[in-house]
């Protein structure tokens, strides 16, 4: 589960980053708040809502919430509630006084939730998993007998493998990419950007598998990336072995183990800022 972390003092709630998570997950982030001593002998309470300001859930925080040896420091899973519309959900910290449940302060911040990918993630068929799985296994028994080198031999096997995995649970997505997220620091804002590329026929053969980068305007080269494939398109890809794809500084870069006979164009998501510990 990932973490994001913050801190409560008297006055606000500040957050390590933005990003919260993407619309339609549950519990698969948590918040992990530490509390100044103004919080010590006042009752805690947390209340989520929508980016519609909508639907709250509140989590009271008693001694089952504490997080590590802290006394002052409590985790709570956000609610998949709260992540129900992309856009900037809201937390509230309540702090009451103990025993009569006066309200005593109400703090509020915003959290980013990303939009869910727009690309096809239908389940595949057996024998069109089984078939597409042979295919990836041929081309990584292609690229494992055309290299020399022994450590690109390793690397290439490994991101077949992963793509073979990968297609076995999804339909229109010819690969994932390998979810290179990074550690969110509080100058570092999450963002997710989605966009449209055109995969050209020309392409350029390096140590037997081929490669092409596809300029973009916002990609990072410490970006998650997700490429999704439509299906009237899915046979090009698998007719061409894509089996990987980067996000770089300025650029895409995708794998494959010939160049496509034909150009199409694919949706990718680029994810920033993810916390992943």
């Amino acid at each position: 589960m990932r973490k994001l972390y913050g801190k409560v003092s008297d006055r606000e709630i500040k957050l390590q980053s933005a990003f919260a998570g993407v619309q339609g997950e549950a519990g698969a982030t948590a918040l992990v708040l530490s509390f100044t001593a103004d919080w010590a002998h006042l009752g805690k309470r947390l209340v989520f809502l929508n980016s519609h300001h909508e639907n709250p859930v509140a989590v009271l925080l008693g001694v089952d919430r504490l997080y590590g040896d802290d006394p002052f420091s409590y985790i709570v899973p956000i609610p998949g509630e709260a992540l129900e519309f992309p856009g900037d959900a809201l937390l509230m910290a309540e702090a009451t006084e103990e025993g009569s449940g006066k309200l005593i302060r109400t703090l509020t911040t915003a959290f980013r939730v990303a939009p869910a990918p727009t690309g096809t993630l239908n389940p595949m068929e057996e024998d069109e998993a089984l078939q597409l799985q042979a295919q990836l296994d041929s081309i990584r028994e292609t690229l494992m007998l055309g290299l020399s080198d022994a450590e690109l031999i390793g690397s290439y096997a490994t991101r077949a493998e992963k793509a073979a995995e990968e297609a076995e649970e999804h339909a229109g997505v010819a690969l994932a990419a390998s979810r290179n997220c990074i550690l969110a620091s509080g100058d570092h804002h999450a963002a997710c950007y989605q966009g449209k590329i055109t995969v050209p026929i020309l392409w350029e053969e390096q140590d037997s598998v081929y490669v092409c980068d596809i300029p973009t305007e916002r990609s990072l080269s410490t970006d998650a990336l997700w490429l999704f494939i439509p299906r009237e398109k899915q046979a090009i890809a698998e007719q061409m072995g894509l089996f990987a794809c980067e996000s770089r500084d300025g650029f895409l870069r995708l794998f494959a183990a010939k160049a496509p006979t034909e150009s199409f164009t694919a949706d990718y998501t680029l994810m920033r800022g993810v916390i992943v510990l």
